[in-house]
C-alpha cells in the first residue's frame, strides 16, 4: 500500500486509483483516509469517465458469500464498497476473498474499489491489500465545507 502525504495527498491516491483502473493484471484497491477528506466523491468523480456498470457494495454486502455472487454475476463491472467497516473486510471469508481476487486466483476481470476509513483500522490490522493511505495533516483540511 502506497503512502500518500501532505498537500497533494488526495490527488495522488486518485492518481494511483486511476492507474488501478488501466492496469488489466490488478483487480482490487483499498483507497484509505481520514473522515471527510473527500475519498467517495473523487473517486465516484473518476468514475464517471469510464463508460462501464458501477455495482455498488454496503454495508449488508460485508458478507463474502454475496459479494462473491455480485462478482461472478457482474464478473467484467467496476465495483465499489465505499463505506467499508473493518470488522465486514476483517471477517475471515470476506478478507480470503479479496486476497483471492488480489492474487488472481479467482477469475474475475472486472475491478473493485474499498473504501474506508482509516480509524476504522486503528486497532486492526489493515489488510494486505494494493491500495493508497491517504494522510493529510489537519492543516490542509478545509473543514469550511461541513
Amino acid at each position: 500500500m502506497e503512502r500518500c502525504r501532505g498537500k497533494s495527498a488526495i490527488t495522488d491516491a486518485l492518481k494511483l486509483v486511476d492507474t488501478f483502473l488501466n492496469d488489466p493484471h490488478q483487480h482490487v484497491f483499498l483507497l484509505l483516509g481520514i473522515y471527510g477528506i473527500g475519498k467517495r466523491d473523487g473517486v465516484r468523480e473518476l468514475l464517471n469517465k469510464y463508460d462501464t456498470r458501477i455495482i455498488e457494495h454496503g454495508y449488508v454486502s460485508g458478507e463474502a458469500e454475496i459479494i462473491r455472487n455480485k462478482i461472478d454475476k457482474f464478473n467484467s463491472s467496476i465495483h465499489l464498497w465505499d463505506d467499508v467497516f473493518a470488522s465486514c473486510l476483517l471477517d475471515k471469508k470476506v478478507i480470503k476473498l479479496f486476497n483471492s481476487l488480489s492474487n488472481n486466483t479467482i477469475e474475475f476481470s472486472g475491478k473493485f474499489i474499498l473504501i474506508a476509513n482509516d480509524a476504522e483500522f486503528h486497532d486492526k490490522p489493515i489488510p494486505n491489500l494494493p491500495g493508497a493511505w491517504i494522510q493529510v495533516p489537519n492543516k490542509f483540511m478545509d473543514y469550511s465545507k461541513y
